[in-house]
């Protein structure tokens, strides 16, 4: 007796979910949004008619451009380079030379590993 009030609640209950689920059909697609504000008004080139907006580069002037750019980095690294901190090897890599001490007052030194 149980068992079949059981399988009948069962079964009420799975037609009742079977029946309120949603379907494709229910569903309204969704609308267009409207539109806000239209402009029919030509736009105009500036200032009395003048555009102030740069021409699009070509890829040769881009190309050149960039030639001359990668020139003047260069020419700033090489006198960079130029400092005695760079080209005198009596530096061993500091901004300033290191100090002659007597060999029992030396120091080991983090920039250049060696003692000085």
């Amino acid at each position: 007796m149980r068992r079949k009030h059981f399988f009948l609640l069962l079964f009420l209950s799975l037609s009742f979910t079977a029946a309120t689920a949603q379907t494709t059909r229910d569903v309204a697609p969704p609308k267009a949004p409207e539109a806000q504000w239209q402009s029919t008004k030509k736009k105009s080139g500036g200032f009395l008619g003048i555009s102030l907006k740069k021409k699009p580069k070509t890829h040769r002037e881009v190309y050149e451009a960039r030639i001359k750019q990668v020139a003047k980095d260069n020419k700033k690294e090489a006198k960079i380079l130029e400092k005695p901190q760079y080209s005198d090897p009596t530096y061993f890599g500091h901004k300033k030379p290191p100090k002659k001490r007597p060999a029992h007052k030396m120091k080991y030194c983090k920039v250049c590993q060696i003692r000085h």
